[in-house]
């Protein structure tokens, strides 16, 4: 089918070269009303498409409906040295009838994905618009939503609105303080997606409010929602002093009790967005009134700094939040949304009044009023994927050309069809597939279905109780289980958000008791207890090490592949390469190597793009008894797999890795239309090292090599160092000292067995903990497997834990 498919498209090609085949394409097309190509550029590749038609769509849509621009990669590959993709950018609007797909009215492609090029690519419709319409064009968009990129808000702002993005943010300020101007009437709203948004959200609270990152989540939903500059500065000023004071009184609790006030009341919203790419925050729009504004309304937050320790502090939240968010807040709130008039009086204002009651009597109109997504531009750019390209990847332009002129004369005549019926419906449709139960989306633009606990510092309690378990109340929060040897507490807390799972802040050993720690874990017999919880390079994942596993790392043991690939996870973190370096599994790193073809189609990691990162590092099982390292560079497309005991074959083995790499990407492609690293050609290659002078250290010398690789990373590593007894005894006491450092594990919040404050599987909503009086770990009964009657019969004596009896 791909043969007849080529064949097909090579049949519809003008010339062999791209370029002089799209300009017999345009000369084919001159004069016709259909002419689509407008212009074609050399240097860098771009096209830029759209007919009098859909000039015409746009001038009748845009005046009572909302205009989307997005971009979207995936269609057409990049040539060969060329370092920049094809994107393509689209402007769509609605379609009137529900259901049906939006139109396109211009399009863009091209691999120059700058201000620059952009603006010049709105620009030129604008001509053509004004060309048959006139300079009146100019006030006609009522609304323009895009992605959020700067790039493209830069371009929007220049071209319809006649702007600077940092003049224009001057003029809505004016506006939402009630000093508009008559200037200010005409100008068209400009909005970001609030599904992109709440991506860079997820973004922000990840890193700056970590510990508490739903609580975080939902207040900057409170922000979004917010109607009026007053009603934001509520929410700001509320937040900074929750998560900007160092300490907790009275006033922290009061505004934390105001944010959940205010999140109770919240209305509805939905929101998907699984398929969108998160983008890091950026802020290259220079100092706006809406900076300046907020920096003056936080600094008036009188913040705490005597009393208990204010367990909500993150000190880089508010500032970050300051930073990249506040300054363009007008374009992602609801500052601007619904009727302008509720901002200010006077005739300005009262036209602004009659202007929105005006648009919203007619049944075309498309306004969002409370910052609702509709889902108008993710599902333009899955149309574009996949029903109008059928999730191809084209390789010239004039194929590109070819097939949108097609599909864009169907979307054409379609629409011009509903508009022929009797009974048309102009109601937007807010995609009854979002309605659907999902895996909590949208929840953080939603009125909270639990309030949140607000929670103190806890103070431990060196005194035990000799009772041994006692019975709470339902009405105890789990704050309070620590401080008593308490059996019975809620599986969940009244949030509803498991903020305290592996994701704890409080370390279970300091790092001046690691040492004396690991010395008696040694001592003890192998247990499933947990002894460490360490952060993987995937956020919201965490390694388990349980102590039967800290154990391999004992001299003269062989180590476990948890622990191997828990630590170079580690040591990716800690050289900040998550985005860098893609730590692969070492099972699924086997199955690519030696596995067969069935096991690698359910090993295809589908959901992973390889192309955001530059090299993998991975380790592979030999018949069970060898560990070898296996790097993979992309840039240099070479493939190593190295041996830590001394190999003749090493470069052999290496080149058939590579060879099984490329099959596997090719599978991916088959499976999934996954093309990244399709295209490389990876060949073997050797790197010098240090040999194993042992039987059982190979495991080490894989982390050790590792390590060396990372750390010169993208350089080729000198690896060098020590492989005696007394080095690898040495290397061992190390790697395990950092598991124990760099522990997150939660040892009084969560269970030590399972790792997490609710026991696996369903249950009631109590479950019973019991503690032991020589560790001071908490477990659930659960996990122990212990009834009511073992429970009753340690209440009068002291009960130690699995891994203090050995």
């Amino acid at each position: 089918m791909k043969t007849l498919s080529c064949s097909s498209r090579k049949k519809n090609r003008r010339h062999k070269n791209e370029m002089i085949s799209l300009e017999i394409m345009r000369e084919e097309e001159q004069d016709s009303e259909d002419a689509v190509i407008q212009k074609i550029i050399l240097q860098p590749k771009s096209i830029m498409l759209w007919s009098d038609k859909t000039l015409n769509l746009f001038y009748e849509r845009c005046k009572d409906d909302i205009v989307y621009l997005d971009a979207t990669g995936s269609i057409v590959r990049k040539g060969k040295g060329q370092t920049a993709p094809f994107y393509v950018y689209e402007m769509v609007v609605r379609h009137p009838s529900k259901g049906s797909s939006p139109v396109p009215v211009a399009t863009y492609l091209t691999n120059d994905h700058t201000t620059t090029s952009v603006s010049y690519f709105l620009g030129s419709f604008v001509t053509d618009l004004r060309r048959l319409h006139g300079r009146k064009v100019n006030k006609r968009p009522a609304m323009l939503i895009c992605d959020g990129s700067i790039v493209l808000l830069q371009s929007l702002s220049y071209n319809f609105c006649g702007l600077s993005l940092q003049e224009l943010l001057c003029k809505y300020y004016d506006i939402v303080t009630g000093q508009g101007q008559e200037d200010s009437i005409g100008l068209p709203i400009l909005h970001r997606c609030l599904s992109h948004v709440m991506k860079n959200a997820k973004d922000l609270c990840r890193k700056h409010a970590s510990q508490h990152y739903h609580l975080a989540m939902h207040v900057f939903g409170l922000m979004t929602r917010a109607t009026t500059l007053k009603a934001m500065d509520e929410v700001v000023i509320s937040a900074a002093m929750v998560f900007s004071s160092s300490h907790s009184g009275k006033n922290v609790e009061k505004h934390f009790q105001n944010l959940q006030r205010l999140l109770l009341k919240a209305g509805h919203s939905g929101i998907d967005d699984t398929n969108i790419v998160e983008q890091d925050f950026v802020n290259d729009v220079g100092p706006t009134p809406f900076q300046h504004h907020f920096e003056e309304v936080i600094q008036r937050a009188e913040l705490e700094k005597d009393g208990d320790t204010n367990v909500y502090f993150s000190p880089t939240f508010i500032p970050t939040l300051l930073k990249y968010f506040l300054p363009q807040a007008a374009l992602w709130s609801g500052l601007l949304l619904g009727d302008l008039g509720r901002h200010g009086t006077g005739p300005v204002y009262d036209r602004l009044t009659k202007r929105f009651k005006r648009t919203a009597r007619k049944p075309t109109q498309n306004y969002t009023k409370d910052n609702k997504t509709q889902g108008i531009m993710e599902k333009s750019q899955w149309d574009l994927k996949k029903i109008r390209f059928q999730r191809r990847r084209l390789t010239r332009l004039d194929d590109f050309v070819y097939t949108y002129k097609i599909t864009l004369n169907a979307l054409l005549r379609e629409y011009s069809d509903s508009m022929k019926r009797k009974k048309k419906t102009h109601r937007v449709d807010l995609e009854r597939w979002k309605q659907r139960h999902q895996k909590r989306r949208g929840v953080y633009v939603s009125p909270l279905t639990k309030p949140f606990v607000f929670k103190r510092q806890k103070k431990k309690t060196t005194q035990k109780n000799s009772t041994g378990v006692s019975t709470s109340d339902k009405s105890h929060a789990p704050s309070q289980k620590p401080t008593d040897k308490v059996t019975s507490q809620a599986q969940t807390d009244m949030t509803g958000h498991h903020e305290e799972d592996t994701k704890g802040s409080q370390v279970i050993q300091s790092p001046v008791d690691a040492p004396s720690q690991l010395k008696e874990l040694w001592k003890r017999s192998d247990t499933e207890v947990v002894v460490s919880v360490v952060p993987s390079q995937i956020r919201g994942n965490s390694f388990l090490i349980h102590h039967s596993e800290l154990r391999t790392l004992r001299p003269h043991q062989w180590l476990t592949g948890e622990v191997i690939e828990c630590l170079l996870h580690h040591i990716s973190n800690e050289l900040h390469l998550g985005s860098t370096i893609y730590i692969l599994n070492h099972y699924t790193a086997g199955v690519i190597l030696f596995g067969k073809r069935e096991q690698i189609r359910r090993n295809t990691l589908s959901k992973i793009n390889f192309d955001r990162y530059q090299a993998i590092v991975s380790f592979v099982n030999i018949q069970n008894s060898h560990w070898k390292l296996l790097y993979i560079n992309a840039a240099e497309r070479s493939v190593y797999l190295v041996d830590p005991a001394h190999s003749s074959t090493e470069l052999t083995d290496s080149d058939h890795a590579a060879k099984r790499l490329c099959e596997y990407f090719k599978l991916r492609r088959t499976c999934h239309s996954k093309t990244d690293w399709v295209d490389i050609k990876f060949k073997g290659g050797v790197l010098q090292h240090p040999v194993q002078q042992d039987g059982n250290s190979c495991g080490v010398l894989v982390i050790m090599m590792a390590n060396a690789v990372m750390e010169a990373f993208p350089k080729i590593p000198n690896i060098a160092f020590g492989t005696t007894k007394t080095e690898m005894v040495h290397q061992r006491k190390h790697y395990a000292l950092q598991l124990l450092k760099a522990s997150v594990f939660d040892i009084d919040n969560n269970c030590a067995m399972c790792s997490t404050t609710k026991p696996p599987g369903p249950g009631p909503s109590f479950t019973d903990w019991i503690q032991c009086d020589r560790c001071s770990r908490w477990f659930h009964a659960q996990c122990l497997q212990m009834d009511t009657a073992q429970l009753q019969n340690v209440q009068t004596a002291d009960w130690n834990c699995c891994l203090c009896q050995k």
